[in-house]
């Protein structure tokens, strides 16, 4: 009679574990708040050729998330400066995880505050395209806030939004790091930009700054400095030639009116 009821309690177990199977392996998680704290720098490059405004920029960073945990950061974007001085950005950046990583396309605005150097993320968004390895089929979106010193390249970086469509992870536990989660963003969602402005105007890696690339550009060297490759200077020489010449054939058909 033991024997019995032991053979159906195991049975029992086996079958509430087989149940249970689809559940403890699905992957499909729903949506999910997001949100990263990070610290970052920005490397200018130009002429970048990838671009149409021939600015690029590169972005490397490090930060936390209560839901991924720690996260590095990697990005390329094309940088427009305006007339009235503020930029425009757009690119594409990753999201390293131990899960795997978090790939995403995002644009922005860089605006100007009172502090000569401080720029504000404004206007600036994210859509997630997908991943790897938990992330490979990953939707989502938000806003970035924060902002950058471009003398130094350093800045700080707070991506909120949705996740969906990941593998369920295992809350990390971890909470954003004291630098970025003692930060109150301003009134119209930004980082105060004081507190950007107190960041180690030390670069945290070597290269190009946007700063130094304008003071660069101002002189009118940024280009002369890199040259420019020669099948672009000979047709560039050719399409001037040819110019000139179709002008000196079409001007003895011009006649002053009087």
């Amino acid at each position: 009679m033991k024997t019995i009821t032991m053979n159906r309690t195991i049975t029992s177990a086996l079958l509430m574990l087989a149940m249970a199977a689809p559940l403890a392996i699905s992957t499909n998680a729903g949506s999910a708040a997001l949100s990263i704290g990070s610290v970052i720098h920005e490397t200018i490059t130009s002429p970048n050729f990838s671009c149409g405004s021939f600015v690029g920029g590169t972005i490397t960073g490090s930060g936390t998330s209560s839901l991924l945990g720690q996260v590095s950061i990697s990005g390329k974007d094309c940088i427009t400066p305006f007339p009235d001085g503020h930029f425009s950005f757009a690119g594409k950046m990753t999201f390293g995880t131990a899960s795997g990583s978090i790939f995403a396309d995002y644009e922005g605005l860089f605006t100007p505050t009172i502090f000569p150097s401080v720029f504000l993320f404004t206007d600036s968004s994210f859509t997630i395209t997908g991943g790897t390895g938990s992330f490979q089929k990953a939707k989502g979106d938000g806003t970035f806030i924060g902002g950058e010193n471009i003398v130094s390249g350093n800045g700080l970086l707070l991506v909120t939004g949705t996740i969906s469509n990941y593998t369920k992870l295992k809350p990390s536990g971890l909470q954003l790091s004291s630098l970025t989660s003692s930060l109150t963003p301003a009134p119209d969602g930004s980082y105060d930009a004081a507190a950007i402005a107190a960041l180690d105007p030390t670069p945290l890696f070597p290269g190009t700054t946007l700063g130094q690339y304008l003071v660069i550009d101002q002189s009118a060297s940024v280009l002369a400095d890199t040259p420019v490759p020669e099948p672009m200077s000979l047709a560039l020489l050719g399409i001037g030639l040819a110019s000139f010449a179709l002008a000196r054939r079409r001007k003895p058909f011009i006649r002053q009116v009087i």
